[in-house]
């Protein structure tokens, strides 16, 4: 019987969301596909059976490459792809596959590792090359008991393969939370560095600590790993990345740029660690000294494509970085350009727009800077009166709010305007009017009572001013709740600024 040419191996745990979607995009490149499951209590495995795979059971031992060797020993094609449930294929990547895994001179192949980072696929991500394609050879096998590393494969007989990605949902905000495989790496990695540990190990745990926001943990780490470390590693790039990032995280900025000016020594074509000697500038008060390296950062072309590079440090945050290295330099115009420019390059993040609101209303009129507003809605998302209105309150612009709704005279208010008009009298401290608005919304939740609460207290219907403020108190945090439901029910802006200042704002209903 003629072999496959190429067997999928996998090993999983409870993948019954993520697997359809992973054996879909393989649907047309492997011929075999070995799925080992380590102790499934959902229907993992009978999806699987679905896509003609066979499914071994495998006892659990904490170690990675015990598993994953245990499915290359079941493969029977000439060839491995291996994956997990969380990871897709891009569309296409078969026929660019194929004839790259019929060249007799290769044992392995790079894709494209793209890591979807942060809120949703849009946010940000993290891109590098990367081996998933090699050779079913005994020779070529797995070690480390977690982050395993292929050993083996000759690094001459590898090509990469351009066009073809391996796209990983597993670090999504969402997806993480879902598996909470935090607690289970941090102890396999406690466990290997009591024994026999080396830089990798201490490296892995600190960004373990990292995504745990253990940021004193994850430095110590880190900085061990850097002991004795050859400069030609694969991984020394994102380890500097990682210390210096701890730091800004642990507000030291010029220990920061201790480490950048180190690590850019070995590294000088690295763009993540000149943005981020930038970023450490800005916050250390050198705004000058920042917008130097941040415009180096955006043209900057980086050779070794197996770096780990983030995307957006290239784009919408060095844009944002150097907006408000610009406000802090008094060069307001340049500041209002790249915030814009920072918002084209990440369209849909409103937040954007909100801290140019509030950054520059006291430097430039409320009339240009709605009109800045009005037109980057506009070219990239739709401009819509609630969300302009959004994003006036959330900047504090309350009087600005009402103006700008006042001069587009509209005929008819939907509850959404009028629960946003309500909103900017409260923070105006204009009752009668508040009420008003709120009264033409058919759901207010607690803000009619915190209203109710306004015209009680100035009658003095309470025992005493402490009395007053817990009950304000009560009502406005519930308010708070409210309006966050409200503003994701009705699909506008999320107004983070506003609803910070509300927390805040308690004692302005003291009568």
């Amino acid at each position: 019987m003629k072999k496959p040419l190429v067997s999928l191996c996998m090993i999983v745990k409870n993948e019954a969301d993520d697997l359809p979607r992973c054996l879909l995009s393989v649907k047309d490149l492997v011929d075999e596909i070995i799925v080992v499951d380590t102790g499934s209590t959902d229907d993992t495995a009978s999806i699987a059976r679905k896509f003609c795979a066979k499914v071994y059971d495998f006892v659990w031992v904490d170690n990675f490459s015990a598993a994953r060797n245990f499915s290359l020993e079941k493969a029977t094609g000439r060839w491995i792809l291996w994956l997990d449930a969380d990871e897709e294929l891009s569309a296409g990547a078969a026929e660019l596959l194929r004839p790259l895994l019929r060249n007799a001179e290769l044992e392995g192949l790079r894709i494209t590792m793209v890591n979807y980072l942060g809120k949703d696929i849009g946010s940000n991500r993290e891109t590098y090359q990367f081996l998933k394609l090699f050779r079913n050879r005994s020779a070529y096998r797995f070690v480390r008991p977690i982050h395993e590393q292929l050993l083996g494969v000759p690094t001459d007989k590898i090509a990469d393969c351009p066009g073809v990605a391996c796209l990983h949902y597993g670090y999504l905000d969402q997806a993480v939370r879902r598996k909470k495989k935090g607690a289970r790496n941090t102890a396999i990695l406690e466990k290997e560095i009591q024994g026999e540990s080396d830089n990798f190990s201490w490296f892995n745990l600190g960004l373990e600590y990292m995504r745990q926001e253990r940021w004193q943990d994850g430095v110590r780490c880190l900085e061990r790993a850097m002991i004795n470390l050859p400069p030609a590693i694969v991984w020394g790039p994102k380890l500097f990345k990682a210390i210096v990032t701890c730091y800004l995280q642990l507000g030291q900025p010029e220990q920061g740029i201790k480490v950048c000016q180190q690590g850019r020594l070995l590294y000088p074509d690295y763009p993540d660690l000149c943005y981020l000697h930038g970023l450490a500038l800005k916050e250390a008060g050198k705004h000058a000294a920042a917008v130097g390296l941040l415009q180096q950062c955006m043209v900057m072309a980086d050779e070794d494509n197996q770096q780990m590079k983030e995307e957006s440090y290239q784009g919408f945050r060095a844009m944002l970085a150097l907006a408000q290295c610009y406000l802090a330099l008094g060069r307001v115009a340049l500041a209002k350009d790249y915030y814009l420019k920072a918002f084209a390059a990440e369209a849909g993040h409103a937040g954007i727009l909100a801290e140019m609101l509030g950054a520059l209303k006291g430097c430039l009129a409320a009339k240009e800077l709605v009109e800045a507003v009005e037109t980057a809605l506009t070219k990239h998302a739709g401009r819509t009166p609630s969300v302009v209105v959004s994003l006036l309150l959330s900047a504090g612009l309350f009087q600005e709010g009402l103006d700008y709704l006042a001069e587009l005279n509209l005929a008819e208010l939907n509850e959404e305007l009028h629960l946003l008009k309500g909103f900017c009298h409260i923070m105006l401290a204009q009752w009668t009017e508040a009420r008003q608005e709120i009264d033409c919304v058919s759901e207010p939740g607690p803000v009619h009572h915190v209203l109710s609460w306004v015209e009680q207290g100035t009658t003095g219907n309470f025992a005493s001013r402490e009395e007053c403020l817990q009950t304000a108190s009560i009502l406005w945090k519930a308010a708070i709740g409210w309006l966050e439901r409200a503003m994701e029910q009705y699909d506008s802006v999320q107004v983070k600024g506003l609803l910070d200042r509300l927390g805040k704002e308690v004692s302005i209903f003291d009568g």
